[in-house]
């Protein structure tokens, strides 16, 4: 009673002043828990179709350096290697063989030392010399390149007139872009090897046969015939549309004149076109 009398209306003014600063802090409270519903209901109904629209994944086509990639849009979980994951592939020998009097078949014997890698259509050239180093012609192409394994890069018909070629050159124009893939070639079988007519038009017939579980597309062969110091004297191509799981087929090579010296040996190479 004393306090009262000393401070009178004190304590019920107390009261309804902090009556009245909890109703104001609800009140503003509860206008801003209003406005946050309604701000985020913009956010969501304008954010996240702009979000959708403007957002790409990563991919290994974004030239960003994302995903557990080992480079740019490389390795990782893409397909593509990344430069420290490949070895270049390596020319062991370039070779002319005539067909017949100013026309020549070339032959370049590339491999490819990659585990898993593989170079779709990369373009090469050839260069022919002749004996005073003077270059008589040159022919251009593109070759895929299968992983681990050895490729025939074959050009026929190329014609050099009176001149006579001494000496082949063979270069990738541009660096070979690997990817990551499983070798299918090795899955080919070339047997019964059978070379007729050596001294008039040589034939030369031999039996492929897939041994895969799957069917393999169209499919080039290059047969390399050697001399008896293993040196390549002359070759030819021949090509498969296709050829199922177990299938068996004949392949013929053939040539319009006799070989310069007699073969004693047949390297028939296959390279399936990648996919």
């Amino acid at each position: 009673m004393r306090i009262r009398t000393l401070f009178p209306g004190t304590f019920d003014e107390i009261c309804n002043l902090l009556y009245d600063t909890l109703m104001a802090s609800w009140a503003t409270k509860r206008k801003l828990t209003y406005f946050s519903i309604a701000a985020l209901g913009v956010i969501i109904f304008l954010g996240l179709p702009t979000f959708f629209v403007v957002y790409e994944p990563p991919s290994c086509i974004d030239s960003k350096q994302n995903q557990g990639e080992l480079g740019t849009d490389c390795g990782g979980p893409c397909s593509r290697l990344c430069n420290s994951q490949f070895f270049q592939p390596i020319v062991l020998w370039a070779r002319s063989a005539s067909v017949v009097k100013g026309v020549y078949n070339v032959v370049a014997y590339v491999e490819n030392n990659n585990l898993d890698g593989a170079a779709k259509q990369v373009p090469y050239r050839f260069k022919l010399y002749d004996a005073g180093g003077v270059l008589i012609r040159e022919r251009t192409g593109r070759v895929d390149i299968p992983p681990h394994k050895s490729v025939a890069v074959f050009e026929d018909g190329v014609v050099t007139s009176e001149r006579v070629p001494n000496r082949v050159t063979f270069e990738f124009i541009a660096p070979p872009q690997w990817y990551r893939t499983a070798s299918v070639d090795r899955g080919i079988v070339i047997s019964d090897k059978i070379l007729e007519n050596e001294s008039s038009a040589p034939r030369l017939r031999a039996v492929v046969e897939n041994k895969l579980a799957l069917s393999i597309g169209k499919t080039t062969f290059v047969a390399i015939l050697y001399d008896v110091d293993d040196n390549a004297i002359s070759f030819s191509k021949t090509e498969l549309d296709g050829l199922a799981s177990g299938a068996v087929s004949d392949i013929v090579f053939t040539w319009p004149q006799p070989f310069s010296k007699k073969a004693y040996r047949i390297d028939i190479i296959p390279t399936v076109k990648l996919k």
